[in-house]
């Protein structure tokens, strides 16, 4: 079912999403870059989304008894 991959990729994003969300408001901290240090709260609202997203699909997985979701 693509409901589990569209969750998986989700989680993935999440994932990538908190990376940057640690790495590029460091850099502009060191830099002294204001830009990259107001990139953390769209991160994190991104962030939230893709982790909304991702559960939504892991319970609607559970919801249709896929049997991929073990």
């Amino acid at each position: 079912m693509l409901i589990t991959e569209l969750g998986y990729f989700a989680l993935l994003t999440a994932f990538v999403l908190a990376l940057l969300q640690v790495i590029l408001p460091t850099i502009g901290v060191i830099r002294n870059q204001v830009a990259w240090q107001r990139l953390a709260p769209s991160l994190a609202w991104a962030q939230f989304a893709a982790m909304i997203t991702s559960f939504g699909a892991l319970i609607a997985g559970f919801y249709y008894n896929d049997v991929f979701i073990a």
